[in-house]
């Protein structure tokens, strides 16, 4: 592969499948020595590993809790396992790749729900903190089945959705696209409450910048006080909520308030619509409603 890419003038980087976790006692030896064979063989030869992970149990009815929590005990579980595989096979750790990744949970429409969305914002944050390299959400687009369906945009065939239509996962993973920096920074909730989540960077070009996760079902008030940071006058926020239909896993997301116009999904103007605003003065309060995630950006001086 290599000499074949280098023919066309091309540089590849090949990676090599392992198991993301302990295989059950009950499976095949293909499945129980599948690491130790990989790694054996490999060595050298890959640039990096590539795992997958669908987050939930496969083809459960997951409740909200039990579908926020993974988000952030799956990728630190995982990372933990195949470096302990890579180093008890003697080679020197290399990037891991979560290519394929979602939740399996069925039955109550969860995949095309805006709690898909928190916990696909939840992730991306965990993924980043535990150094993943590179991940992929799978898929684009897949197949309705009342719901049960991975797909981020609606391929033509759910009920009272435009085609290409997308699903609110979509929204969360765009906002935090677009309101998380170039590089995690340390950061430290002062509380035990399990509910909040957050995740900080800052920007090369000088602003910073706040996802916060409310995966409980109570209002929460936050202060923010950013330090080591010469703070502008203003900072800017989004606010994304679910709506009331099919409780508690509602296909709405409202940005700032602003919904769909259509059955599901989110506000198809999403990308002009403003930010709240207010000015930067010190510390920063903030309201976070219930199953709720702020995506904030905070001015430089």
């Amino acid at each position: 592969m290599r000499a074949a890419a280098e023919k066309t003038g091309a540089t590849i980087y090949i990676g090599a499948t392992l198991y993301q976790e302990a295989p059950a006692s009950y499976t095949d030896n293909t499945t129980k020595t599948w690491n130790a064979g990989v790694l054996q063989n490999a060595r050298a030869i890959v640039d990096y590993f590539i795992v997958h992970n669908y987050f939930t149990p496969y083809n459960t009815n997951s409740g909200v809790t039990d579908i926020l929590n993974t988000a952030t005990s799956v990728p630190a579980s995982m990372m933990s396992y195949v470096k302990q595989q890579i180093t008890n096979a003697g080679i020197p750790l290399k990037p891991v790749a979560l290519t394929e990744w979602n939740i399996f949970a069925t039955g109550s429409k969860q995949m095309v729900s805006f709690i898909a969305g928190m916990h696909a914002a939840k992730t991306l944050g965990s993924l980043i903190k535990n150094q993943y390299g590179e991940a992929s959400r799978w898929d684009l687009a897949n197949g309705w089945g009342n719901g049960d369906d991975q797909g981020l945009f609606n391929i033509g065939d759910e009920p009272g959705a435009p085609k290409w239509n997308p699903r609110p996962a979509y929204f969360y993973m765009y906002y935090f696209q677009k309101c998380f920096g170039d590089r995690l920074v340390f950061d430290t909730l002062k509380t035990t409450n399990a509910d909040l989540t957050t995740y900080s960077s800052t920007f090369s070009s000088g602003q910073v910048g706040t996802v916060i996760i409310n995966s409980g079902i109570s209002t929460h008030i936050v202060s923010i006080d950013y330090q080591h940071f010469p703070a502008g006058s203003k900072y800017y926020w989004y606010v994304l909520t679910g709506g009331t239909d099919n409780p508690p896993f509602s296909g709405q997301v409202f940005v700032n308030g602003t919904g769909p116009s259509t059955a599901t999904g989110g506000p198809l103007n999403y990308a002009s619509l403003k930010a709240y605003s207010a000015p930067l003065k010190g510390t920063i309060k903030m309201n976070l409603p219930p199953l709720s995630v702020i995506y904030l950006v905070a001015d430089k001086e």
